[in-house]
């Protein structure tokens, strides 16, 4: 599997408008909100079933900037919601959330007697002691992508990071426009 944590923000404008021709300001409608971000922390990989590999995708990991807890809501069944004074992924996040509520919980996960493979960038969470312990704690290796080697190695960065800010974008349009 591959995890890879993206940056989002709440107000998402458009970078560009249409107008009258001539018009000298374009209004754009914003919350107010374009500098505040949270992180997404996005897994999807492949299982082996025996009879060939089918794919996967974990819940994701949502980490608000400022907080110290996770804002009150109702978020989707097996969404991890968490608060970080920078907004980024910790070593005890990785561990105590990622691991435990997220990881050992994919397909095969619990009772996985074979060894899983979960690839990540060289982010600083990424590399604790106690990450590395906590992954062959649950029977997984993790393999890290050295600076440079990204944009060969880490599929998500490459392929899906991009749609579902798109998504993300449409989105949040429609609901701007909408109310």
């Amino acid at each position: 599997a591959n995890m890879d944590e993206t940056p989002c923000y709440f107000d998402i404008p458009r970078s560009s408008t249409i107008d009258k021709k001539g018009v000298q300001t374009v209004k754009v409608k914003t919350t107010g909100a374009e500098r505040l971000r949270f992180t997404v922390a996005l897994t999807a990989g492949v299982k082996n079933t025996g009879n060939g590999f089918v794919p996967f995708r974990l819940p994701p990991l949502i980490i608000f900037k400022n907080l110290v807890k996770a804002p009150p809501g109702k978020y989707p069944p097996g969404m991890q919601v968490l608060g970080s004074k920078g907004g980024t992924m910790k070593c005890s996040m990785m561990k105590e959330t990622y691991v435990e509520r997220i990881w050992k919980r994919r397909p095969g996960g619990f009772f996985n007697t074979g060894k899983s493979i979960l690839i990540m960038d060289s982010a600083k969470a990424h590399l604790g002691d106690e990450v590395e312990q906590a992954f062959r704690d649950a029977n997984s290796d993790i393999k890290i992508i050295h600076g440079g080697m990204t944009p060969l190695l880490q599929f998500l960065d490459t392929h899906v990071n991009k749609p579902f800010k798109d998504i993300l974008k449409d989105r949040w349009e429609e609901w701007i426009e909408n109310g």
